[in-house]
């Protein structure tokens, strides 16, 4: 084989002013996409940011409602939020879209420097592909900060950065505890190839330290207990998949057709492996592996939910094994093609195009229904925020808190961050005697429908499908 073919990567594109400028364009896009749906629809989102706020205006968290605690986002979107609970919300979901759309800016770079930039394309197009992964994106989920970061520091440490591959990394400890394993697995790496043995058994103590002070120490500290975010996930197992249906899950992240590619391009990194792309590959495929194991051992143990996000960071960095195939597939027919044989690479370009549509394909069908359905769910909660301040607003009627609303948790949820209320000032019922106020919807696709206080419904105000029901003495809230 000749120099040139084993290094696929020396003819890529040289492009640091590329990469900055697909970043540029992926910061617009998720500016733009603020415009037609602004508002946070995941519940975990909302309830994040519903605890910045308190925090933010100095106040405690009561942790008896809401999802599992996370040390990011809540801590960095306190400090927005001192500002402003708005700018907050806004910030979080840019940050959340332009991250899912810079991994695969990232993975692009990472891949094209080793492997060329077909293979670097192939694996920037493949995330897009993953309906979870949009899913997430559309909702203000973490994982696309957790996956960019993650992926930001597999590039750092390729580009022997080892610092900013440290601090990404202790980002994703701060996002997910099973970051932790991975990098604390690379620091033995690195010791293990003669670095100062002195720094990094330090870095590896602070970034422990760190994480166990931000994910025990602040949630007891704020009257939630040490062991809030694996209580939280404790409790909602029972609506999890069981652990023999959570491996179908896991595999359905990926669409069918992507894992055509894959089992090739872990092949390329095997036979490459003692070269930087395939050291490369194999970091990447020995991560997905562990993070893979780490969460089915957490679902076996009972500590864990079997969610297909869960699996996404495993999913990604197998998107990165695809490219990597993508591209030892034409650099087979590069050294073989001749004469006789010209056809190959086209029809080895042609191959990987169409398992690259075709994967793209099968993932716009959900992807659409995703964004399509957040359009619905915020359009929902506008005319349900509109009714509650065409009765009086927050002010007015807060004295008849907590409210109940229909759509629960996913309207509570939402509704209670932009009002700016606790969690569990807005529920699934209303005081049964005494004042109370309601939030119900006519549509039956919000769902869930809370029980009617005592006494004599009074209808305060109505906008479009949602009723706003006060139910107590005259005297009102």
């Amino acid at each position: 084989m000749s120099a040139a073919a084993a290094e696929p990567g020396r003819h890529s594109v040289n492009g640091p002013w590329l990469i900055r400028g697909l970043l540029l364009t992926c910061a617009a896009l998720a500016a733009v996409s603020l415009i037609p749906l602004g508002q946070e629809t995941g519940n975990d989102a909302n309830s994040w940011l519903v605890w910045a706020n308190q925090l933010g205006h100095g106040h405690g968290i009561n942790f008896s409602v809401g999802p599992s605690w996370k040390p990011v986002p809540v801590l960095p979107l306190a400090l927005v939020s001192a500002l402003s609970g708005s700018v907050a919300a806004y910030a979080w979901l840019w940050l959340v879209r332009f991250c899912a759309l810079a991994t695969s800016v990232i993975l692009f770079d990472l891949i094209r420097r080793d492997w060329g930039n077909v293979g670097g394309a192939v694996a920037a197009l493949l995330p897009l592909a993953i309906s979870p992964w949009v899913t997430t994106a559309i909702s203000g989920m973490s994982e696309p900060v957790l996956v960019a970061a993650a992926a930001a520091a597999a590039l750092a440490d390729r580009d022997n950065r080892p610092r900013l591959a440290l601090a990404l990394g202790v980002l994703v400890g701060l996002i997910r505890p099973e970051a932790w394993l991975l990098v604390l697995i690379w620091l033995g790496w690195r010791l293990h190839k003669g670095e100062n043995r002195r720094a990094i058994i330090l870095q590896g103590a602070g970034a422990t330290a760190l994480w166990l002070t931000a994910w025990f120490a602040l949630p007891a500290l704020l009257g939630g207990g040490a062991l809030q975010a694996s209580n939280r996930s404790g409790e909602l197992l029972a609506n999890g998949a069981s652990l023999s249906g959570m491996f179908g899950q896991w595999l359905r992240v990926l669409p069918p057709v992507a894992w055509i590619l894959i089992p090739a391009g872990i092949a390329a990194v095997g036979l490459r492996r003692k070269t930087q792309g395939g050291m490369v590959g194999i970091a990447l495929l020995t991560a997905a592996a562990i993070w893979l194991i780490e969460i089915t051992l957490l679902k076996a143990l009972g500590i864990e939910q079997a969610i297909s996000r869960y699996a996404l960071p495993a999913g990604i960095a197998l998107c990165a094994l695809g490219g990597i195939s993508a591209s030892c597939l034409l650099l087979s027919t590069a050294t073989t093609a001749g004469a006789s044989s010209s056809w190959l690479r086209p029809l080895a370009i042609s191959l990987v195009a169409l398992l690259t549509v075709a994967s793209l394909v099968s993932g716009w069908g959900p992807s659409r229904d995703s964004w399509n359905n957040a359009i619905v769910f915020q359009n929902s909660s506008n005319r349900e925020l509109s009714a509650l301040n065409k009765a009086g607003g927050i002010k007015t009627l807060g004295g008849c808190l907590p409210f109940a609303t229909s759509g629960y948790p996913s309207h509570a949820r939402i509704l209670a961050r932009r009002v700016g209320v606790p969690l569990q000032a807005i529920g699934a019922t209303a005081p049964p005697v005494g004042k109370a106020i309601t939030l119900t919807s006519t549509n039956p696709a919000v769902g869930y429908q809370p029980p009617s206080p005592e006494g004599v419904p009074a209808p305060l105000a109505q906008v479009g499908d949602w009723t706003v029901t006060y139910y107590g003495p005259p005297s009102g809230c």
